[in-house]
């Protein structure tokens, strides 16, 4: 499939990397999807099912934040770069970038783990009328269970806030968590992380009122073998989001006849393809409008 590169500038003009799938235009459906990743994920990651979503005829935005991917600069040692910065100025740049691109367009999120955490910082969410949260939590230390709560203690208060100090960023690729991060943003996610209310514990109270003024749909995924995300901490996550309309499909592995799932296996075709019509589908069910969509957790 053709495909487009492009630099989309941030609020602040920081210049990102973004991929754009134009749709089948035999299929154009006047409704475009912008996906936020998750943390230290290139945008590449969920180019097939970017591609699956332009072919049912949705235009795909895809970007890396600042720091990651063909958005990183030569070194992060040094590298002046925020975990807000990702919500408030890399993702509502994108959505504005959009919004002048596509004018008559209604705007959809894919945010996948922190991507939808992150989605209500950006002062224009209003202009995305649905969003389907992939693997998305509230990751906060105590929302975890046995070995796994004392791992993320231990991240949180040790590990990811010391590391960044000494090297000025944070290892990703060493410790198997993704890209390498910037210390800012590393030093944010843990800090965000030691709180019982995650980021609305951390941020300015006009912040926290961002999320509850959010009232579109919010179509959550998540999986019973994904570690990064236990049941409790993705409860967790839509509680970010109190005044949207929420849904939440949890699935384990045999539900579908696989072995694994996990964080990332929803991109995967392997399940993905078992999945993603399900998505198309529930895009294709909103309304211009915001629709009322029933809680089912």
């Amino acid at each position: 499939m053709r495909f487009e590169e492009q630099k989309i500038s941030a609020r602040d003009g920081f210049e990102l990397a973004a991929t754009i799938y134009p749709p089948d235009p035999r299929r154009y459906s006047g409704r475009v999807v912008i996906l936020a990743s998750a943390m230290g994920v290139k945008r590449g990651f969920y180019r097939r099912y970017a591609v699956h979503l332009a072919k049912e005829g949705y235009p795909v935005v895809t970007f890396d934040y600042r720091g990651i991917g063909d958005s990183r600069p030569v070194s992060l040692r040094r590298f002046k770069a925020r975990l807000q910065d990702w919500g408030d100025k890399d993702l509502a740049g994108v959505i504005d970038w959009a919004s002048r691109v596509f004018p008559e367009a209604a705007f959809y999120l894919v945010g996948h783990s922190v991507g939808g955490q992150i989605f209500g910082l950006a002062d224009n969410r209003d202009q995305v009328r649905g969003v389907v949260a992939v693997a998305c939590q509230s990751a906060y230390w105590g929302h975890w269970s046995g070995g796994a709560r004392l791992g993320m203690y231990l991240l949180w208060h040790g590990v990811m806030p010391t590391i960044p100090r000494v090297l000025g960023y944070f290892p990703g690729r060493a410790c198997r968590l993704g890209e390498n991060l910037p210390g800012g943003v590393a030093r944010d996610w843990a800090w965000w992380g030691r709180h019982p209310h995650y980021l609305h514990g951390r941020l300015p109270e006009e912040v926290r009122q961002g999320y509850e003024r959010y009232t579109g749909a919010v179509r959550a995924y998540s999986f019973a073998d994904d570690g990064y995300a236990p049941d409790k901490a993705v409860r967790g996550f839509l509680r970010l989001y109190p005044n949207a309309s929420c849904t939440h499909r949890r699935i384990a592995p045999r539900d579908l006849d696989l072995r694994s799932i996990g964080h990332f296996g929803f991109f995967r075709e392997e399940a993905g393809g078992l999945l993603w019509h399900e998505t198309v589908a529930w895009l294709r069910s909103l309304q211009p409008a915001r629709i009322a969509v029933t809680r089912e957790s």
